[in-house]
């Protein structure tokens, strides 16, 4: 048997319930579940060394005790090397669930210890949105600082869902700076130029690493988009 999985890929949504799946796959009691949450700080040293000392205690109702750990990129460097000796030789009753949407914020030690589960990706969105999204910068263009983090609010309500935002409007600014420079913008696309365009693909990249390292999403997308607009 496995002792430590690490699952990723499809939605939040679909990690969580195969998180669920596993654990009744493997008739570990609620009892015996060891459930690591996640924090928006990030989850510390402390809260592992806790996790681990109760995960090596002997079942009480099953044959195993679960460690399940949501959004295990939330786990500081330091929570991640604690958890490291109990993947390398977990207790032989033990079995461990990472899971997350964004494994390369593990470090590679960690991921090397974990049999990774990669789920279907969620389905691409549809073109009508991607075409939406250079009208939305076009809106950003006349907004004042406090128009523009109310534009902002729907695409900040929490981590995946920004990174996702800003995924999309990647893919949508780098297409409207290709038809700019051909001739052939798209409605919606003539009110944003190519190097304002240029200006936000690059600023929208270093705010996704930037949350990917857990910095607040909120405020590394409000950032990203206020600073190209103040330049």
């Amino acid at each position: 048997m496995m002792h430590a999985e690490l699952i990723t890929g499809g939605s939040q949504e679909l990690r969580r319930e195969t998180l669920q799946k596993r654990q009744k796959e493997l008739n570990a009691s609620a009892y015996d579940t060891i459930v690591l949450s996640d924090e928006h700080n990030g989850t510390g040293i402390a809260a592992v060394r806790a996790a681990i000392q109760s995960l090596f205690r002997s079942p009480a109702y099953g044959p195993v005790r679960v460690l399940l750990i949501p959004a295990a990129d939330t786990l500081t460097a330091e929570a991640q090397n604690a958890l490291l000796k109990t993947l390398e030789e977990p207790p032989p009753h033990a079995v461990i669930f990472l899971e997350t949407g964004y494994p390369d914020a593990l470090l590679p030690t960690v991921r090397s210890r974990c049999r990774t589960v990669r789920l279907l990706p969620p389905e691409t969105p549809p073109d009508e949105e991607n075409e939406t999204l250079p009208a939305f910068f076009g809106k950003l263009v006349p907004a004042s600082p406090g128009e523009t983090l109310l534009l902002l609010e729907p695409v900040t309500a929490n981590r995946e869902e920004a990174v996702a935002w800003i995924d999309r409007a990647v893919v949508a600014l780098r297409r409207t700076m290709l038809r700019s420079a051909s001739g052939n913008a798209g409605e919606g696309e003539s009110a944003i130029t190519g190097v304002r365009s240029a200006a936000y693909l690059k600023s929208l990249i270093k705010a996704r690493s930037e949350i990917l390292g857990n910095v607040n999403h909120r405020l590394a997308l409000e950032n990203a988009i206020l600073s190209v607009k103040s330049s």
